[in-house]
């Protein structure tokens, strides 16, 4: 991590009235471990686009059939699935504490997996 951003995370905020902060090297491991979390959380997601040729012929799917099925209904499946979620996720995000709902989240996302 750039200096500048360390201090920016290392910077106290308020919390209840009470200014928090945390070190430089707690911010460091903060951001690492986030960013493994999320690379682990969409890798999956990132394995079907380069694969969609091998997955329509494993399906018997013609040429037009893979695009039209794969490219276009799983992502629009994944768009009404992920979009009432993501609102859902906001609105616990101003009513939870936000550590639960992180792991939470993270948790439910690798059951599918």
């Amino acid at each position: 991590a750039s200096p500048e951003s360390v201090a920016l995370l290392s910077a106290p905020f308020l919390a209840g009235g009470v200014e928090v902060g945390i070190s430089g090297r707690a911010a460091s491991w903060n951001v690492v471990l986030f960013c493994l979390l999320v690379a682990f959380l969409f890798a999956d997601t990132q394995l079907m686009a380069p694969n969609l040729t091998a997955i329509g012929e494993d399906f018997g799917f013609t040429p037009r059939e893979r695009d039209e099925k794969l490219g276009g209904a799983i992502s629009v499946a994944f768009f009404l699935l992920g979009a009432p979620v993501a609102l859902l996720i906001g609105w616990f995000a101003d009513s939870l504490p936000r550590k639960n709902l992180f792991c939470s989240v993270l948790f439910l996302g690798q059951l599918p997996a």
